[in-house]
């Protein structure tokens, strides 16, 4: 009985964190590993309306005409992230997050705005850097999504909507406000 409580309170805490801290996505470009690749989880579907992540990556790289190789896997972290490791090209995903990302937004467009933002950051070199997310290179990122995700047919409030569910009113050292986000995004939905 113990055990349920304490594996429900940790559930709980997942999710009431990633709504109180919305802003922590790609908080770090250096976080710890606890991969597994192995299990099928990268190559199923995080949800019925959604393709499978791989197919995602595979999406944004092919219209975008990116030669580049990266990798995404399923790892303990707090929701999504892009890194360097071993020399790979990394965006390591919390499968949960993307999960309830997915069913907030309620189609599959905001796991499309999420890894285009991790492909925009490895893009734009932000993971070369080692000082980290700055708001600066966040907006860089998601106006990289934006563009991306005119590209592939999505419409302005649909590219926007997961800000609604990631960013703060009033942002923080490492991410911008939601405005300021959303406007980033607009700007390069316009450009696409």
């Amino acid at each position: 009985m113990q055990r349920a409580i304490f594996l429900t309170t940790l559930v709980l805490t997942f999710y009431t964190s990633t709504a109180r801290h919305p802003g922590r996505v790609n908080s770090d470009f250096s976080n710890s590993l606890f991969s597994d690749t192995t299990t099928g989880i990268v190559s199923s579907t995080i949800s019925e309306t959604t393709p499978p992540l791989t197919q995602i990556l595979e999406d944004i790289l092919y219209l975008t005409g990116n030669k580049l190789k990266f990798e995404i896997e399923a790892a303990d972290v707090l929701n999504i992230e892009a890194v360097i490791s071993h020399h790979k090209k990394l965006i390591r995903f919390n499968p949960a997050f993307m999960n309830w990302i997915n069913r907030a937004t309620g189609d599959k467009w905001g796991a499309y705005v999420l890894v285009a933002h991790e492909i925009g950051h490895h893009m734009k070199g932000h993971t070369k850097k080692s000082s980290g997310s700055r708001p600066g290179l966040e907006l860089e990122a998601d106006e990289f999504a934006g563009f991306v995700l005119a590209k592939l047919g999505a419409s302005l409030e649909q590219a926007q909507s997961v800000m609604n569910y990631i960013a703060t009113e009033k942002g923080s050292k490492t991410h911008p406000n939601r405005d300021l986000r959303m406007q980033a995004i607009k700007k390069g939905w316009e450009q696409g």
